[in-house]
């Protein structure tokens, strides 16, 4: 089955502006495959990535976005655009707006950026404002601006994922040493994967060492360098493909808090 993207736009109360909420069959959680809800709020890929590494920049899969789905990019640039117009400024129409959408929608799993990242400690001080002014819904990140992690740790329903690769591993290391309660999400683009990473972590293998496209995904080469609890630790919808079980939702490596020691279940 295609995964299917939607989006929804939210009026900025006693404003004429707008934005723009996102979501795909992926990461619907709680929602049917075929039916997500727009759950993710996006900004634009790499400008709005200000700790972007070389090898990140060279595997993301939104790097594309202007010229193979230009409508999608004219919504993440608007946000990019509006939420910088009120960040610091007045705050609380835009709060409202995204308020609203939550409420609207009965949205239960929140993902800040399927595109775009943390740019300023502005902004993460917005994130943890909208996080705890809704209560009910658990909401996860990934993001690779460690100098303003701070900022959105210690919430309740705010689950922080720091997305390390090979060109900022020492600082992810540190980051997550030095902020209890995050996780390191850790994309091998060759093969390798730190050998201190806890059961809690996640491990996004690069395309090129995805099984996806295999009849026997686990024949796939790299699966087999890897140790048993490593492979727990991998993303099953990156490896081995989507589908209404393998996706985010039945899958809560990303999403579940982390704690020390946990045991990740079996795939």
């Amino acid at each position: 089955m295609k995964t299917k993207f939607v989006y929804e736009s939210q009026d900025i109360p006693g404003t004429d502006d707008k934005i723009w909420f996102d979501g795909n069959s992926k990461v619907a959680v709680g929602k049917p495959f075929a039916d997500p809800t727009p759950n993710c709020f996006s900004l634009v890929s790499i400008d709005d990535c200000p700790y972007s590494t070389p090898i990140c920049r060279s595997s993301c899969y939104t790097a594309g976005i202007k010229e193979f789905a230009p409508d999608t990019f004219a919504k993440y640039h608007l946000n990019s655009t509006t939420i910088r117009k009120y960040l610091g400024v007045d705050e609380k129409p835009i709060l409202k707006a995204f308020t609203t959408h939550i409420q609207k929608n009965n949205i239960d799993f929140f993902r800040w950026h399927v595109s775009g990242d943390i740019f300023s400690g502005t902004y993460a001080k917005f994130i943890a404002q909208v996080c705890k002014a809704s209560p009910d819904t658990t909401f996860w990140i990934y993001t690779r601006s460690f100098p303003w992690v701070h900022h959105i740790t210690g919430i309740d329903n705010l689950t922080v994922n720091l997305s390390g690769d090979v060109d900022n591993i020492a600082e992810c290391e540190s980051t997550t040493n030095n902020n209890p309660g995050t996780r390191v999400c850790y994309m091998s683009t060759d093969g390798s994967v730190p050998e201190w990473l806890s059961n809690a972590s996640v491990i996004f293998p690069d395309y090129n060492l995805r099984g996806r496209d295999l009849d026997t995904p686990t024949d796939a080469p790299w699966w087999n360098t890897l140790t048993q609890e490593q492979k727990r630790m991998v993303c099953p919808p990156d490896f081995f493909g989507q589908s209404e079980n393998i996706r985010c939702g039945p899958c809560t490596k990303c999403i579940d808090q982390p704690k020390e020691l946990v045991q990740i279940s079996k795939l």
